[in-house]
């Protein structure tokens, strides 16, 4: 059974118009004296028949003219029939409204001319006009960030306002949660009905089915929440290709500065994409191009092979762009050593070249093991004392007598200002002598030489090993997991460092006496790094082991300033990143992808935009450009999932008939109030107008 409702109850009264034909026709009936004539008798009683059929006639015009006043008057008022239980849960009634405003990335979408946050922005406005004057709304922009409400009142204005200023953020979002906190809001309001809607994509990531649906506590219980989704893609499938990750590592194939660029890129389509075209770009010119079949629903893996300049280079893998642009590309920031040239100084050159000091030092550096990173200039004491170090990065002292007090001051000139010092120990090196000639330059003093065991004697003391070395520090992290070659070393002599520290040291292998091997410190802007062995076989079968060569290498890089480093692992938006300064640097400005500057407080700087940011930082009273702080942005993977739920699942998932419903717009949203008769109404009344026009044209 169902219940006759008017929309427009006044007007009801407009039905009385029917009062108006029958009024005419009493008026138009006369009444005459009847006299009796005989003839005329005859004649009537001749003619009653005919009479009869008039009188029907007349009657039935009062009728269809009756009809056409009161189906005109009726179909005014609007009447509908609506069903008692319709009537009871989605009456025309004041309920409590959210408003759910998906915000995340995969509302960027641009589908029709419009991305579909535009669209669900003008569905939620429209939506805001319709509601019922004594409906409360709040709104809730559901973003990526903390879901917060606004507060549930009357004020239609400042709603408007809140849903124009919205924007779709670069972040997923939790749907679920989103509707779960505008279920919460809505327990405010003493309203008994209280309704829910979803503007959104209904992209899979964003709705949890695995989640149980919100409740609202009620006087008579918990109860679910009527929640209403509004399909912003109105039906669409939307595929998507993006590009979800990228690593870079060195190229075996490529050599010296040659890395492997590997892209993963994701399809979400029900459809596999071939022939997709696969570049990578720095600044802006594209170095390498490739192509790439990806399966529906499924990712593959595409691999770019270039060598890049040295320094800090900011690339990205770019696809053709499709309906969602920015997951299109992707960025990634590489670091590539520079060469380094460094100034090698003999100390006990010998032309029986294997006994030369810098024998294995020569092989170490050699462009066959570096390729060709490290450009050395080997000269003894006297030739090397005459230089400009000003031509060099990294100067290697190897088993050299106590230098001229001019040259000695040249090096700490040239450490300083950040340049790197290697020195070896050996027969040539007197500790004392040293102590008075380096001062503090020495990460410690020399205290004397010890003979730890002679390898003519067999039976003898056994020689000192390698017991720790720090895999952490920058130099010797290429060891990590890897120190076998040190384990096996043998060290017959070395020197002996005294237990006073200078500040600013770091053992980066010891003895397994305790004794400091090589020990690393900080002098102005440069390091200095003391072994306190020798690099040829003299005091030591290090050489000979495997580890040398890369520790040699490892460690003229590091204090030539050119170690090769990992890339910086990238932020993902609405992460905070943590600045790492340089010591005695300020930050002046960092910007962000779009070239503006973005805010850096204390904690770091919050990521909101995928792309590169740049810092410009404050040295010793001059300002840089400070390409080691640059990072890479990069959308989590997540966003990019544009798969849809099946709207069938989801309104059951929340209640089904009666508490949830997926429409494909607002018209199809709003809560259904009864079978409309107006229409059938206006068609009953053309329908007499007709065949009164019949009946008298016939008469």
């Amino acid at each position: 059974m169902g219940e006759l409702a008017f929309q427009n109850p006044a007007l009801v009264l407009g039905g009385l118009a029917i009062a108006v034909p029958v009024a005419i026709h009493l008026l138009s009936r006369r009444r005459s004296r009847r006299l009796a004539f005989a003839a005329v008798d005859f004649i009537l009683r001749a003619k009653k028949e005919k009479v009869h059929h008039i009188k029907l006639k007349q009657l039935l015009l009062l009728l269809l003219r009756a009809l056409v006043v009161l189906c005109v008057g009726l179909a005014i008022a609007r009447p509908l029939l609506r069903p008692k239980a319709a009537a009871q849960v989605l009456g025309n009634q004041a309920a409590a409204t959210a408003l759910v405003l998906d915000g995340s990335f995969s509302m960027r979408y641009r589908l029709g001319g419009q991305t579909l946050f535009e669209r669900a922005q003008s569905d939620a406005q429209t939506l805001v006009d319709k509601l019922s004057r004594q409906s409360p709304a709040t709104l809730v922009v559901c973003d990526g960030r903390p879901p917060v409400a606004t507060r549930l009142d009357f004020d239609r204005v400042a709603l408007q306002h809140r849903i124009r200023g919205a924007r779709p953020t670069y972040r997923p979002a939790d749907v679920s949660a989103c509707i779960a906190v505008a279920a919460h809001a809505l327990q405010a309001s003493p309203l008994e009905a209280k309704r829910i809607y979803v503007l959104s994509d209904l992209a899979v990531p964003s709705i949890h089915l695995d989640e149980p649906a919100p409740m609202i506590s009620t006087p008579k219980g918990p109860v679910l929440a009527q929640v209403v989704f509004i399909d912003s893609a109105r039906g669409h499938e939307l595929p998507n290709l993006a590009v979800t990750e990228v690593k870079v590592t060195p190229s075996a194939e490529l050599g010296t500065r040659g890395f492997d660029v590997a892209a993963t890129i994701s399809n979400s389509g029900d459809r596999p994409a071939t022939g997709i075209s696969v570049a990578l770009l720095v600044g802006g010119h594209i170095l390498t191009r490739g192509f790439v079949d990806v399966p529906a629903h499924a990712s593959a893996r595409k691999v770019l092979r270039n060598r890049f300049e040295p320094g800090t280079d900011l690339g990205e893998v770019v696809l053709g762009h499709d309906a969602l642009i920015p997951d299109d590309s992707r960025a990634f920031v590489v670091n590539v050593p520079r060469d380094v040239n460094a100034l090698v100084v003999d100390g006990a050159p010998n032309d029986v070249r294997y006994r030369d000091e810098a024998f294995f030092v020569d092989a170490a550096l050699g462009p066959g093991h570096t390729g060709g990173r490290i450009h050395a200039t080997f000269l003894d004491a006297d030739a090397a004392q005459a230089l400009d170090l000003s031509d060099f990065d990294v100067v290697l002292l190897l088993n050299v007598a106590t230098p001229r007090s001019a040259f000695v001051a040249s090096l700490r000139s040239f450490v300083e200002n950040g340049g790197g010092l290697f020195i070896s120990a050996g027969d040539q090196v007197d500790p004392d002598e040293y102590n008075g000639a380096f001062g503090d330059l020495l990460p410690r003093a020399m205290h004397l030489v010890r003979t730890a065991a002679d390898p003519s004697e067999p039976d003898g003391p056994p020689p000192a090993r390698f017991a720790d070395i720090d895999v952490t520090a920058p130099a010797f992290r290429v060891f990590a997991g890897a120190t076998e070659g040190f384990d096996s070393t043998s060290v017959y002599k070395y020197v002996q460092l005294q237990p006073d520290a200078r500040g600013k040291e770091r053992v980066l292998a010891s003895f397994d006496d305790g004794s400091p091997a090589i020990i690393e410190a900080q002098r102005g802007r440069g390091r200095v790094v003391l072994y306190t062995s020798t690099v040829d076989a003299g005091w030591t079968d290090w050489p000979l082991h495997t580890t040398f060569l890369p520790a040699i290498q490892q460690l003229t890089e590091y204090l030539g300033g050119a170690l090769a480093k990992k890339p910086p692992v990238p932020s993902t938006v609405g992460a905070v990143r943590k600045l790492d300064l340089p010591s005695g640097t300020r930050l002046v400005e960092l910007k962000g992808p779009d070239g503006r500057a973005v805010q850096v407080s204390s904690s770091g700087v919050r990521v909101d935009e995928p792309g590169f940011y740049t810092a410009t930082v404050s040295e010793s009273g001059s300002v840089r450009d400070a390409p080691e702080l640059a990072f890479a942005a990069v959308l989590d993977p997540v966003a990019s999932d544009t798969r849809r739920l099946d709207p069938k699942e989801l309104a059951a998932h929340f209640g089904g008939a009666g508490h949830s419903s997926v429409a494909g717009g607002v018209e199809g949203a709003l809560p259904k109030t009864g079978t409309p008769l107006w229409t059938y109404l206006l068609v009953a009344a053309l329908a007499a107008f007709i065949g009164e026009g019949v009946l008298v044209r016939n008469g």
